[in-house]
């Protein structure tokens, strides 16, 4: 989880860099001027305090950046988004239906052995959606609050939960509330009284704007993520402190755990299990983590980059606001000092790879949608 949460933060520091490129000068078509001062010092054997690297050269690389568009499907998005954030919930007595929100404890066995899948809490899903698969739904659907209802599914093999997959589950269903959903409609008094926007085009000019800075620093990180690939590509990590493929180690196998909890598992091979992945894949994981600081920080030793005491203020100030936490102190115990001075370095590594590198900016392809966000599927209600 502490993984997540660091890169969390990466994130939201890079939006003092998504104008880099036009920072750097741009040409006719986009390109960043290669002309100007770059620093002498470009690769080679470097060690640092997390181990030694032959770093490829990493100033003036190519790569693109995709420009931020924001489409009125995507507003209409956000605005679906603001509607089911709102939706009234009424508790009813008649049968289920779909599109009502059951809340329900449920008990799953194969040959009578339990799966703990759901645990021993009541687990809240909407009639219809198929969460635990559509004939889940349909076997539940016309029970009321208070019925018990018992069935067996038969998954196929290729389920996408591939704890099921393949399995004939025997389900016991106590339906603890059944409840009535109903989105409100977009008028001009529920925009300002409940959403606190002057009017419908205060909200998608402000929705807009929202979604322009989120897709620039989704657009940002991804050239981040592909000045770092050029460079990991053709260096290569020749020694590293154990101590720290521990503690990546350790990282990513609480994010594993953060994930099991998510598909319904209780341990970390669940998750990986989940993902397909063996235990050579893991180690790979661990070791691109690993080769991934050990190059960072080799860059900073050699370019003379520094966490100042202000930049650390800075980023446990940004976990601060972001992750609303209490105060300073619950975010460095939380995150810790090491970790949060690393997501600082991050930054200005990245920052300093994207300034002396020769970005170009290119449409998104056709097929894409602007925002990476789950669309809730809800027609925008006009008034």
């Amino acid at each position: 989880m502490k993984k997540r949460i660091i890169v969390g933060v990466i994130a939201l520091l890079t939006l003092a860099l998504t104008g880099c490129s036009k920072n750097g000068g741009s040409t006719e078509n986009g390109a960043t001027e290669a002309g100007k001062q770059q620093p002498a010092k470009d690769g080679g054997v470097v060690s640092c305090d997390v181990g030694t690297v032959e770093l490829a050269p990493y100033l003036g690389l190519k790569v693109e950046k995709v420009k931020s568009v924001v489409t009125e499907e995507d507003i209409d998005t956000e605005v679906n988004n603001l509607l089911e954030e709102n939706v009234q919930r009424e508790v009813i007595k008649t049968p289920a239906e779909n599109g009502n929100e059951v809340t329900a404890k449920i008990k799953a066995t194969v040959d009578g052995k339990s799966l703990d899948l759901f645990g021993e809490e009541p687990i809240p899903f909407i009639l219809g959606e198929g969460d635990f698969g559509l004939e889940f739904d349909e076997s539940v659907a016309g029970h009321k609050t208070g019925d018990d209802c018992a069935f067996t599914i038969e998954y196929p093999k290729d389920d996408e939960n591939e704890f099921l997959a393949g399995q004939k589950v025997s389900y016991e269903v106590h339906i603890e509330e059944v409840a009535k959903l109903t989105v409100p409609e977009l008028t001009d008094s529920f925009i300002k009284d409940t959403l606190g926007y002057e009017s419908k085009e205060d909200m998608r000019a402000k929705l807009k704007e929202q979604c322009m800075e989120a897709l620039d620093q989704q657009n940002t990180e991804d050239m981040f993520t592909k000045l770092l690939e050029q460079i990991m590509e053709k260096s290569k990590v020749t020694d590293y402190d154990q101590k720290i493929y521990d503690r990546h180690a350790k990282e990513l196998e609480e994010e594993a755990l953060a994930g099991a909890e998510e598909i319904g598992g209780t341990t970390a091979k669940d998750y990986y299990d989940f993902l397909g992945m063996t235990e050579d894949d893991i180690k790979a994981a661990v070791k691109y983590y690993v080769d991934e600081e050990v190059i960072l920080k080799a860059i900073a030793k050699q370019q003379g980059l520094e966490v100042t005491d202000e930049d650390y203020k800075a980023a446990v100030e940004e976990f601060q606001y972001s992750y609303g936490m209490e105060n300073e102190n619950d975010v460095i115990e939380t995150i810790g000092e090491d970790a949060i001075r690393y997501a600082s370095l991050q930054q200005k590594v990245y920052g300093f790879l994207a300034e002396n590198a020769q970005i170009t900016e290119v449409n998104p392809p056709e097929d894409t949608e602007g925002i990476d966000e789950e669309n809730v599927g809800t027609e925008v209600l006009e008034e």
